[in-house]
This record gives structure tokens, sequence and C-alpha cells, in this order.
């Protein structure tokens, strides 16, 4: 009966003791079996154990506030770091390489030591106007590219390959040839460099028409009639209708006729069966009638390989120049892969 009464007595706070010590045990117990699943573990007991230890371990360290100021801390520190510009984009450095570079695109010339002597032959205000042109440009490119104005550009973009294509051509400026490969390039290339075959003449014109011929040829035809009959050479200036240029040329070259009184005029001129000092005609032109006076005529020429060989060397170094570049470029398209994705016309919408 004593034992019942403390019992009684007791009753309430015993019980809930034991409810709470019950209630820890049973959640330890199901933690206990639930974890390796949480975790995917399924192998032994010192695996499950060293999980187990590890997730506790994470859950206790982002539960900690300090961890949680310095994630937030890190957070906002990128955020300023991304929006707030670099100190380096408000300063402009002006050194020798800067300078260098600036006076080799401006004189599209990339030699180092020319632009080195260019720059030392200068003035002290010329030198600050370079730097203060240099400076500008250089904040103004800064500006519109933080505004993104490259982007889509295609003026910008032909500039960009433009600049690859000047690197491109100073990275392929050969050495200078010797005589002997001089020599066989003028050989295998004399009509290069030959004096071309040309002319001095005067010509008396009919004007034509509209678009006929007929009238101004009847007139041409009766003035080669006279002027042949005269006894001494006439310029016969009296005979045909002012001309809109010159009527009389000298020294000039087969392309030059052409360009002047059109190709069946320069054929004549150049003709060997057309005499010197003879009037000869008609012939027409997109201007009209011409009788024409041959007064000299000069075959093509070779220039002897002294007279030209300044010229020589200058075209085999362009022509090795426009090779190195030409590789240089295939090189670099080469490391790219192009796949073609057109649609067929009809496909766009497009009717033929």
């Amino acid at each position: 009966m004593g034992p019942k009464k403390i019992y009684r007595r007791n009753r309430n706070g015993i019980s809930l003791f034991e409810d709470k010590h019950m209630q820890k045990n049973k959640a330890f117990i199901k933690r206990q079996a639930e974890e390796p699943r949480l975790l995917g573990g399924t192998g032994n007991s010192r695996d499950k154990g060293r999980a187990t230890s590890l997730f506790w371990s994470a859950k206790r360290l982002f539960s900690d506030p300090l961890t949680h100021f310095l994630i937030i801390g890190f957070i906002i520190f990128s955020t300023i770091t991304a929006l707030s510009p670099d100190e380096n984009e408000a300063v402009i450095i002006v050194d020798d390489a800067a300078i260098l570079t600036y006076i080799q695109y401006r004189s599209k010339a990339f030699d180092e030591e020319s632009a080195w002597a260019a720059y030392r032959n200068l003035s002290a205000d010329e030198k600050t106007t370079l730097v203060n042109d240099y400076a500008r440009e250089e904040a103004l490119y800064r500006e519109a590219k933080k505004l993104g104005f490259e982007n889509g550009d295609y003026i910008i973009r032909q500039r960009l390959i433009q600049k690859l294509d000047f690197i491109a051509e100073a990275g392929s400026i050969p050495p200078s040839p010797d005589v002997a490969e001089m020599l066989e390039f003028y050989t295998n290339n004399s009509d290069e460099f030959s004096e071309p075959e040309r002319a001095s003449f005067t010509h008396i014109f009919f004007s034509k028409d509209g678009s006929s011929y007929n009238n101004a040829l009847v007139r041409a035809r009766a003035a080669l009639s006279v002027i042949e009959r005269a006894e001494t050479m006439q310029d016969g200036s009296e005979y045909g209708d002012r001309f809109l240029y010159q009527s009389r040329y000298t020294n000039r070259t087969h392309d030059q006729i052409v360009d002047m009184l059109g190709p069946k005029a320069a054929e004549l001129i150049f003709s060997p069966e057309a005499s010197i000092n003879q009037w000869v005609g008609p012939v027409t032109s997109h201007h009209g009638v011409h009788l024409i006076f041959i007064s000299s005529r000069r075959a093509q020429m070779t220039e002897p390989f002294e007279a030209v060989q300044d010229i020589v060397e200058d075209r085999m170094r362009r022509e090795e120049i426009a090779k190195r570049k030409a590789d240089y470029i295939r090189q670099i398209v080469t490391n790219y892969q192009i796949k073609t994705k057109l649609s067929p016309l009809h496909d766009a919408g497009f009717t033929e």
C-alpha cells in the first residue's frame, strides 16, 4: 500500500519524464533507420556511419548564422563588383607600345622602326597632339564598347576583318629578291615591263544626226576626196565640225585612243595598212565620224632590265606578300568547320 501511495503522489511527474525519454529514444531509432535511405546508402555500417556524420555536419554548417552571413556577403560583393566598372576602365595609359601601335595604324605601315623614327622627328607640340588624339580615340572607343555599339554592326565587323588583314600583310613581308631571281621574273613577264605602242595624230570630226551616221559619212568622204587632191597637206579643220575634246593628240597609247575615239579608231591608227603622213578613214565612234591623219607611230618596246629593276623588285615583293597573306588567311579559315544550313528557295518564299 505504501508504494502505491508514493506512485500516485508522484504519478504525473514520473509519467511525464518517462514519456519524454521514450519519445527521444523512439525518434533517434527512427532517424538512424531512415538516414541511410535518405543518403542513398546501402553499404556496410562504417559507410552508413560516415554518411550520417557528413549529413549532420553539413546540416549544422548551413544552419549556422555565421555561414548565412558569409554567403550573403559573398553575393553582395559579387553583385557590386559586376555592376561597378573596373578602376582601370577609367584610366587611359599612353605608353610606348600604345603610341607605336597608334602611329602604325594611322600610317597603315606596320614597321616599328619607321614608327619610332616618325615619332622622334615630331616636335614637342606635335607629340602632345598625338598623345591627345590617341587618348580621345581610346576614350570614345571604350565608351562605344561600353554601350554595346559593336554588337551586330556590319561596319565594325568589316573594320575588325580589315585589322586582321593589315596584320596578315604586315607579317607577310618577304626578304628582298636577289638579282638572279629578278632577272628570271623579268624574262618570264617581259610584256609587263614593255613600253606600249604609241601614235600621234590629228582628226577631223563630223557629227552624226541623232543615231544616224549616214549624213556624217557622206560629208567625211567628200572632205577626204578634196583633201587628197590638194597639193599640200591641209589640217582639214574647215571641213568638219567642232569636236568636244582635242583635234590633235601626241604619243597616245592604244587604250587611251580607245577611251577617246573608240576601238575602231584605235585599230585603224595602229594598223600596218594605215600609212604615216596620210589621211585615213572615215571611221565611226560613239561621237560621230572621223578622218584621221597619222603623223607618227611607234611599236611596242621592251624596257631594258636596268631601267625597270626597281619596278621588277616591287612587283616581286607585292606578289609574294599577296601569296603569303592568302596562305595565312586560308589557314585561319581551315581552323573552322563550315556547316551550310540554307533553305531551298521555295521554302524561303522566293519564286523564280
